[in-house]
């Protein structure tokens, strides 16, 4: 049985489904629970921190001829190296239950500084197909300049081998390679701006055999933008605050997708709703229960998805990232997953051929 928050049936509050659309969210596809508060994505495409992956299917077309540089070293060719002056060292973070972790100067400066120029020299930023302009990915991520960049570019090597390292599984192409994203404010009309614009996923929503994921701040918003674990903040005295955090665990719970739905665990919430959760929810985004981690440039924070050693589920990990209030926020994430011979039997060669994998080529 996993830890955390139980598979519960679909029962109680997850009677009232019905389709509602949702005008805060990209998906056109929602569907509401309970009294309305939250709204179930049944389009997996929204990707709240799961970012747009990219990657090379077929890294060997990169040049035809290998006397001729490609388009995307003679772009990248001039950036000079920085020096690798960064910190692995993770220790648990303070305020939560779920062994979150946290390492300052992660990236040193330089890195990031040379991350953002890759990215503006590759062709910049695009909106995403889910995000629209509010969350750009690298232009032609899927299939341009981008990912054959990232495949020879030595500071990314660099970058995956620390992680590697930091997470202890190590690099193989049975996973997406990095990913970016740049996320800009969507107001302050609601709730202050204090909310998840992208509602709360679970990092194996779809991807079952995600293990533990790295985020990393490249640049941090001057206010808002926090990423938030509403399950796991540690004990309160308050039984009132106790009872909403169990009730909100309890309709997660609910909706904790199986192999028949396609591990299908992201629900989204209309913030503009009067109801509870909301309340809850603004709380989070503002420091006041669960856990927040406050972006700060270079700084990684690391999560598991799964239970170190039984890799079964680790199902408080339910998170998101809160609407940026003022300025920008960029992050690069690495969802970790364990190399298909180590998987369990149940998710054995799941959404094999979906992977756009780092294949370094340097």
């Amino acid at each position: 049985m996993a830890r955390g928050a139980s598979r519960h049936r679909k029962t109680g509050i997850a009677r009232d489904l019905g389709s509602t659309p949702s005008p805060s969210s990209p998906s056109s596809s929602d569907v509401a629970l309970g009294t309305g508060g939250l709204i179930v994505l049944a389009a997996s495409a929204i990707l709240g921190l799961s970012l747009w992956h990219f990657g090379l299917q077929d890294t060997a077309a990169a040049s035809d001829n290998p006397a001729m540089p490609n388009q995307a070293t003679q772009k990248t060719a001039q950036l000079p190296l920085p020096p690798d002056k960064s910190s692995t060292r993770f220790s648990v973070a303070r305020g939560n239950r779920c062994n979150i972790q946290v390492a300052p100067n992660f990236l040193s400066s330089g890195e990031v500084s040379y991350l953002l120029e890759l990215i503006q020299r590759t062709g910049g930023w695009e909106a995403s197909r889910t995000g629209g302009a509010q969350f750009e990915v690298p232009a032609g991520a899927d299939s341009g300049d981008f990912p054959r960049t990232v495949n020879r570019d030595p500071v990314v090597h660099r970058i995956e081998k620390r992680i590697a390292e930091a997470t202890g599984i190590p690099i193989h192409t049975d996973e997406d390679m990095l990913s970016f994203a740049r996320i800009r404010s969507r107001g302050k009309d609601i709730r202050g701006g204090h909310f998840p614009p992208f509602g709360l996923h679970h990092e194996s929503d779809t991807r079952p055999n995600r293990a533990r994921t790295i985020l990393v701040y490249l640049d941090a918003a001057t206010s808002g933008g926090r990423t938030i674990f509403p399950l796991c903040g540690t004990p309160a005295a308050d039984p009132v605050i106790m009872e909403r955090r169990r009730l909100f665990e309890h309709a997660l719970g609910e909706q904790w997708g199986e192999r028949a739905t396609g591990y299908r665990r992201h629900v989204g919430i209309d913030p503009k709703m009067d109801h509870p959760f909301n309340e809850f929810l603004t709380d989070v985004c503002e420091s006041r229960d669960g856990y927040a981690s406050t972006p700060e440039v270079g700084t990684a924070i690391m999560w598991d998805s799964t239970s170190r050693g039984t890799n079964e589920p680790y199902n408080l990990t339910w998170h998101a990232g809160c609407n940026v209030v003022d300025g920008t926020k960029i992050i690069l994430q690495k969802f970790k997953e364990l190399p298909f011979p180590e998987r369990p039997s149940e998710y054995a060669g799941y959404r094999r051929k979906e992977y756009m994998p780092y294949r370094p080529t340097q």
